[in-house]
């Protein structure tokens, strides 16, 4: 409509009255209660304790990969229970609670496997220097927990982020209100998680209306009294 009217084929631009294109938001990938229960309890591989540790932060608090490798001690509070980072990506601060079962992870991972050293991250490699792990790391011990575990994911994505949707649905179709939902994820936008609210049927069928009568031309054409 621009190049129209800036090469005067048209008298006036018309371009402001086309709607924007909105590139539609895919659907979350989301894994069962069920499944997640398998991928928590089957065998990552190496370093067992560091991974069942980084797995449990994903599934049971949709903490995501990028703040997982950047845990350090300083945001662990083993004696108030309660974990308070800076999130990467949304430079916010969040409060979550130190759940028992990754309380006793983390624990078991520091005194029985984590390498000595004096590095700040709780989750490192396993050979020196020791740096952090990486969300590549943390992807890939995911993918493996998801093949091990016999777990047919289909289109459904393999990453730490899938666990994280996993929560928001369960959550969501727990009755949780969605500002809970959206403080315990982390999302500064209040509209962040509309999209988990799509997969909540049994919810939406409260809401559902009913078709229209058919009549005119439809009707027969459904009655198989016209063709096309």
């Amino acid at each position: 409509m621009r190049f129209l009217f800036s090469d005067g084929y048209t008298d006036r631009d018309y371009s402001n009255i086309v709607p924007e294109y909105k590139r539609p938001q895919p659907m979350p990938s989301v894994y069962s209660t069920d499944e997640i229960r398998r991928v928590e309890n089957t065998d990552s591989g190496r370093c067992k304790k560091r991974n069942y540790a980084m797995l449990l932060l994903a599934t049971r608090l949709g903490i995501r990969s990028g703040d997982i490798a950047r845990l350090t001690f300083a945001d662990v509070d083993f004696v108030a229970d309660t974990i308070r980072l800076t999130q990467q990506k949304t430079a916010a601060r969040i409060e979550l609670p130190l759940l028992p079962e990754i309380k006793a992870a983390l624990t078991d991972y520091v005194d029985n496997e984590r390498p000595k050293s004096d590095s700040a991250y709780i989750f490192t490699i396993s050979r020196p220097p020791y740096n952090r792990v990486t969300i590549m790391q943390i992807g890939k011990t995911t993918a493996r927990a998801l093949q091990n575990a016999g777990i047919d994911c289909g289109t459904r994505g393999r990453g730490p982020h899938a666990f994280r949707s996993s929560l928001a649905s369960s959550m969501v179709n727990d009755n949780i209100p969605y500002e809970i939902v959206r403080k315990t994820l982390g999302h500064v936008d209040p509209n962040a998680i509309k999209s988990y609210a799509r997969l909540d049927v049994e919810q939406l069928r409260l809401y559902s209306l009913a078709p229209a009568e058919a009549s005119g031309d439809f009707a027969e054409l459904l009655a198989g009294r016209r063709v096309l």
